[in-house]
C-alpha cells in the first residue's frame, strides 16, 4: 500500500511544473533570534547561490520569523487539512531539508523530531532530495530519533562542529558532512532604532575608556539554576563592575519568548539590580531587533557572556570572543572550530559565584589574545558553513 502510495506521489510529481522552492523545517517561528538568523541565511543563500525559492513549513498556530523578501511562509492547520498540506509542500519542492538545529537528538521533543523525519522520508520516496543540516547531537540521543536516524536512507547529512560529528556518526551509523553553523554567513546591519540606541551607548562607553561586555542570560540555562540564577548574574555582574571603573555591561537579550524559555525578563531584572552603584555604567537593549542587528552590535563590543549559542556565534563572526554559559553539550564544538580554550561554564558551576568572577576575570584579561585567534579563522567558517548548503547543486 505504502509503495503504491510513493509511486502514484512520483507520477504527480513528473507531471508538475518544474520545481524552484525548497520546504524548509524551520526549528521555531519568532521569538528566537538564533532561529531567525538561520533561516535568513538559508533564505539569503538558496535564493542567491541556486536561484531557489525557501518555503517555510510551521507547525499549527506558529508565528512566521520576519525575514526578506523571496520566501513563503506555510503554517499548518491543526486539523485533517495538515497532512493535505505537508503533501503539497513536499511535491512543490525539489527539496525538503530540516533545519534541525540542536532539535535533532530529541533532547527536546522526540515526538516532533520524529513526526519532521516521518515526512522528510515520505518526501523522499516521493522523489524529493532531502536532508538535515545544521544541527548539533548530544552524547544521549533519544533512543527513538536515534534508531529512526539509524533506519534512515538517502538523506544528506551535515553538522556544525566536529564533537557533533563524531557523537552522530558513532550513534546512527549515517555519514555527515562537517560544516560551521550557517548563522556565520548572517550579514549584520543595524536597522532597529533600539539597537542603534545601544550601539551608541557602547561606543560612547569605550570613548572613555570603557570595556563593554554584552550579558546574556538564557531561559534554558536559568531554567537549570533552581531559581538562583538571576541573583548569581546580579553578584558576578555586581563584583566585575566593582573592580574596576573602567568596565560596562550591555544586558542583552536573544530570545523575545516568555519566561521560561526567553531572555527579557530576566535581562530587565538584572539591569534594575545593578542601576543602584553602577547606573552610568549598565544598559539594557530592549526589543525589538532582529538577528541581523545583534550580530552588528557586537562589533561595539569588546566580549559577550551569554547563554545562547547564536549570541556567541554573532559574536565570534564579529572577531568579539564569547564568554559561554554552556548547556546540552552543543558549545564545546563551537569552540574548537577557533582552537577557543576555556571560556565555558556549566550552570551549576556558574551558581559558585567567586569562581565564576575568577573564570570572569581571567577571561577579561585575554580578551586581546582571544580577538586575535578568533579573526584569522573567520574565512574558514564562512566556507564551512557554505559548504552546507552544496547539496543544492548537485545533479
Amino acid at each position: 500500500m505504502i509503495s503504491a502510495v510513493n509511486g502514484a506521489l512520483r507520477a504527480v510529481r513528473r507531471v508538475l511544473p518544474e520545481r524552484r522552492k525548497v520546504c524548509v523545517i524551520p526549528p521555531s517561528g519568532a521569538g528566537s533570534l538564533g532561529d531567525q538568523a538561520m533561516m535568513e541565511v538559508v533564505r539569503r543563500v538558496l535564493s542567491a547561490r541556486f536561484g531557489l525559492e525557501a518555503s517555510f513549513l510551521y507547525e499549527p498556530r506558529a508565528i512566521t520569523a520576519a525575514l526578506g523578501e523571496d520566501c513563503r511562509h506555510v503554517v499548518l492547520s491543526s486539523s485533517k487539512v495538515r497532512f493535505a498540506q505537508m503533501a503539497m509542500a513536499a511535491l512543490g519542492s525539489s527539496h525538503v531539508v530540516y533545519l534541525a538545529t540542536d532539535t535533532l537528538d530529541g533532547s527536546y521533543s522526540p515526538h516532533i523530531v520524529n513526526a519532521w523525519l516521518r515526512f522528510i522520508e515520505h518526501a523522499g520516496r516521493a522523489g524529493a532530495k532531502i536532508g538535515v543540516i545544521n544541527f548539533s547531537f548530544s552524547e544521549r540521543p533519544d533512543p527513538s530519533v536515534r534508531d529512526r536516524l539509524r533506519a534512515m536512507s538517502g538523506a544528506y547529512f551535515s553538522v556544525r562542529d566536529d564533537v557533533s560529528l563524531a557523537r552522530f556518526t558513532q550513534s546512527t551509523g549515517q555519514t555527515a558532512v562537517l560544516g560551521a553553523d550557517i548563522a556565520f554567513l548572517l550579514e549584520p546591519d543595524i536597522t532597529s532604532p533600539n539597537a542603534a540606541r545601544a550601539a551608541g551607548w557602547a561606543r560612547e562607553q569605550r570613548r572613555q575608556g570603557r570595556i563593554v561586555v554584552g550579558v546574556n542570560a538564557s531561559g534554558h540555562t536559568l531554567e537549570t539554576m533552581r531559581g538562583k540564577g538571576v541573583s548569581a548574574y546580579v553578584e558576578v555582574l555586581r563584583q566585575w563592575l566593582a573592580a574596576d571603573t573602567a568596565r560596562a555591561v550591555l544586558l542583552t537579550p536573544h530570545d523575545f519568548r516568555p519566561t521560561p524559555i526567553g531572555d527579557v525578563e530576566a535581562a530587565a531584572a538584572i539591569a534594575s539590580a545593578l542601576r543602584e552603584g553602577f547606573d552610568d555604567r549598565v544598559e539594557v537593549l530592549s526589543p525589538p531587533f532582529s538577528a541581523w542587528d545583534i550580530k552588528g552590535l557586537c562589533a561595539h563590543l569588546d566580549g559577550v557572556l551569554t547563554g545562547r549559542m547564536h549570541l556567541a556565534i554573532a559574536a565570534l563572526g564579529m572577531g568579539t570572543p564569547p564568554f559561554s554559559v554552556a548547556y546540552r553539550g552543543k558549545f564545546e564544538g563551537l569552540m574548537r572550530h577557533f582552537g577557543l580554550d576555556g571560556g565555558l561554564i556549566e550552570p551549576e558551576a556558574f551558581l559558585d559565584c567567586s569562581y565564576t568572577v575568577a573564570a570572569l576575570e581571567a577571561y577579561t584579561r585575554d580578551l586581546p589574545n582571544r580577538r586575535a585567534q578568533i579573526i584569522p579563522r573567520l574565512p574558514d567558517m564562512r566556507a564551512l558553513a557554505q559548504r552546507q548548503f552544496d547539496w543544492f547543486g548537485e545533479v
